[in-house]
């Protein structure tokens, strides 16, 4: 079973481990990746070449199958 990481989504999905997400920032910028930890253990959205701390985001959601 993958990991639970206290956040949760738009709809109130629990977001785990592994899950892809889209987050909209503060900025306006819209960008997707995975859920995953960083080195301190700190739950992050990454991409390919850019990672950003779950908790700075505002707004998130869960992308499935597509």
């Amino acid at each position: 079973m993958r990991e639970k990481t206290g956040y949760y989504d738009r709809r109130g999905k629990a977001i785990r481990d592994g899950d892809r997400i889209k987050a909209i920032f503060a900025t306006g910028a819209i960008l997707d990746g995975f859920a995953d930890t960083d080195f301190n253990g700190e739950w992050i959205l990454k991409g390919e070449y850019w990672s950003a701390p779950l908790h700075v985001l505002d707004d998130v959601e869960i992308l499935e199958d597509e």
